[in-house]
C-alpha cells in the first residue's frame, strides 16, 4: 500500500492498494478518507503512520498554531476503519509551513520538515503519545543551503537513523543523502550532502 494526501478543495488522504507488493505496474485499487475524517479537522494535512502501522500522524500545513494529531486505527494500515481521533494538549513552535514529518520507530520522537528545509526534532513523553509531546524542539537543523537553497519537498530516514533524505521541491528535483553522526539525533547530522540524485525533470 501506499498513501497520498491531497490538498484544497478534496482535503483527503488517498489509499493505494497494489495487487503485487512494491510493483506500481500491477493492479492498484483505491480508497480515501477525508482530513475531517482522519483528523476531525479540515486542513491540507501532512501525515506519517507509526511503523506498526496501528497509528496516523497529521498536521495541518494551513493550520496556526500547529498542532499535531493522532489517528488510531482499528486495523493496521488500512485508513477506512474505525478510528480514535487525539489531539495534541499544546501546539508545536517554531516550525514555518511544514511539508513532512516522520515518526521514530519507537514512537518516541517526531521529525517535522518545515518550507526553508530545517528539521525539527519533537521527543513524546510516552510513545506515539501525542498528549505528552513536547512542543519546543529538542533539536534542529537547517539544510536549505545544502540543496542548493530550494526548498526540500520530502523527508526521510534510513532504518538506523544514521541517514536522512531530503527531496528537493522544484528546479532540478534531486535526492540528497546525508549523514547522522548519531542515530536519530537531527543536531549531529552534517549539512554536506554525501550525494544527490535526480529523481524527476
Amino acid at each position: 500500500k501506499f498513501w497520498v494526501a491531497e490538498g484544497y478543495p478534496s482535503y483527503v488522504i488517498r489509499q493505494y492498494t497494489l495487487s503485487t507488493a512494491w510493483d506500481t505496474s500491477s493492479t492498484i485499487t483505491s480508497t480515501s478518507q477525508t482530513a475531517n475524517q482522519m483528523f476531525g479537522v479540515t486542513d491540507n494535512m501532512i501525515h506519517a503512520f507509526s511503523s506498526d502501522g496501528q497509528y496516523v500522524f497529521g498536521i495541518g500545513r494551513g493550520s496556526s498554531p500547529l498542532t499535531v494529531y493522532r489517528c488510531a486505527l482499528s486495523t493496521a494500515w488500512d485508513i477506512t476503519s474505525t478510528k480514535t481521533i487525539t489531539s495534541q494538549s499544546s501546539a508545536i513552535a517554531g516550525t514555518g509551513y511544514d511539508f513532512a514529518m516522520y515518526v521514530h520507530p519507537s514512537g518516541t520522537k517526531l521529525f517535522v520538515l518545515d518550507d526553508a528545509s530545517q528539521v525539527f526534532e519533537f521527543s513524546f513523553g510516552t510513545a506515539y503519545d501525542v498528549t505528552t509531546l513536547n512542543s519546543t524542539a529538542t533539536a534542529s537543523k537547517n539544510f536549505y543551503s545544502s540543496t542548493a537553497s530550494t526548498p526540500a519537498a520530502s523527508m526521510e530516514f534510513s532504518s538506523d537513523g544514521t541517514k536522512l533524505y531530503l527531496a528537493q521541491l522544484n528546479g532540478t528535483y534531486l535526492l540528497y543523502e546525508f549523514s547522522l553522526s548519531t542515530a536519530w539525533d537531527i543536531s549531529s547530522a552534517s549539512t554536506t550532502a554525501n550525494s544527490s540524485t535526480a529523481v524527476a525533470n
